[in-house]
Formats: C-alpha cells, sequence, structure tokens
C-alpha cells in the first residue's frame, strides 16, 4: 500500500479555498460581510522562512470585513488539516507570527477534512498565560469538521465549492451515484438555459 502524501492533500484544498473563497465563506460564515481581500502566502513564507515547510498547506489572507456596521482589515489564518490531531498551540503560534508581520487583528480557522467520524471533538483554544487572578488567558478559533456535514445537503447547494466538500462530508444517507463529480451540475447559467 502506497503512503499518501498529506502536501499533496493540502494543496488541493488550498486551491479549493483560493478558487472559492467568498463561496467558503458564505457557506461556513454566513453573518460575516467580506469586502476586498488578498492572500499573503508568499510575503509570510519569505518572511519566515523557518516555517516554510510547515506552513505550505496554511493559506494567509489580508480581507477586509464589516465588524459593527464598518469595514476592517483582518489578517485570516486557515489551517488545513487531513488527520484527526490537537494544533491549537500550533495556530496560536501561528497566528502569533501573523499578527507580528501585519499588526492587525487575526482570526483562525482550522479544517479537518479526515475520514473519521468523531465521537470527541479536538480543542479550540490554546491557553498562553495567566492573568493578576490567576484566570486562563486563552486564544480561541474556529473548527471546521467537513465529515459533521451530510452529503446530501452539501450537494442541494447552489455552490460548485460545496459539491465539491460534499466527496468529503458524510455519506451515509446519500446515494452514491449522487456524490460522483461528474453527475453533478453547478447551476451555472449555461446549463440552467440548457435545461430549459
Amino acid at each position: 500500500m502506497k503512503n499518501k502524501n498529506p502536501k499533496t492533500h493540502d494543496a488541493l484544498f488550498k486551491w479549493l479555498i483560493t478558487s472559492f473563497t467568498e463561496e467558503f465563506f458564505a457557506h461556513y460564515f454566513p453573518a460575516a460581510n467580506i469586502g476586498k481581500y488578498r492572500f499573503i502566502d508568499k510575503e509570510f513564507i519569505s518572511k519566515y522562512e523557518a516555517l516554510k515547510e510547515s506552513i505550505k498547506g496554511d493559506l494567509f489572507l489580508l480581507i477586509e470585513i464589516e465588524i459593527d456596521g464598518q469595514l476592517r482589515e483582518i489578517l485570516i489564518q486557515i489551517e488545513h488539516q487531513s488527520k484527526k490531531e490537537d494544533v491549537s498551540e500550533r495556530v496560536f503560534e501561528y497566528a502569533c507570527y501573523a499578527w507580528l508581520l501585519k499588526k492587525k487583528p487575526v482570526w483562525s480557522i482550522v479544517i479537518y477534512t479526515d475520514a473519521a467520524l468523531w465521537r470527541k471533538s479536538v480543542p479550540d483554544s490554546f491557553c498562553y498565560g495567566l492573568d493578576s487572578t490567576f484566570q486562563e488567558q486563552c486564544y480561541r478559533f474556529d473548527v471546521i469538521k467537513v465529515k459533521a456535514e451530510k452529503s446530501n445537503d452539501l450537494i442541494k447547494k447552489h455552490s460548485l465549492m460545496c459539491r465539491l466538500l460534499a466527496l468529503k462530508a458524510d455519506d451515509r444517507e446519500s446515494d452514491p451515484g449522487e456524490t460522483d463529480i461528474r453527475n453533478i451540475s453547478c447551476g451555472c447559467p449555461d446549463e440552467r438555459q440548457a435545461e430549459q
């Protein structure tokens, strides 16, 4: 049996998010009203050369997002994981690097695409310090588990990104033919006209 190359898997997921950035936020964070954005991965890697290998599958975006009625520029860190493991310390470390690079608020997101159906979740925070009352100071981040979504629900959405995610989602209640990418229409204008 050949070993799967996780870097290839990371590259595919990175492509999915960079190709469907607006759809990604609309699906997972519908309340986030995003404006202009740009990816700064190369800038991040050139600044932190020592991290180059470990962050190849990660994404860093400078993005305008509406917060309390105002567009503000923040930095988004997206970490992809193809297997279940606690990455909270690494997420916090990279968030610190990201803040140092741009001096902007950082929003961290971890996306798990492993095939397991979890019984126990992974941490969504990392405690890094204490205050004078010995209360823990924690950095919190969002965790997305693609397998927690239902393939049937994703296929029904008019988004090619969601239909591609359906291939990694929970397909126990779906017809295998429905998740065959060759049989999925993307709801594009040309296809809708052809159906009429």
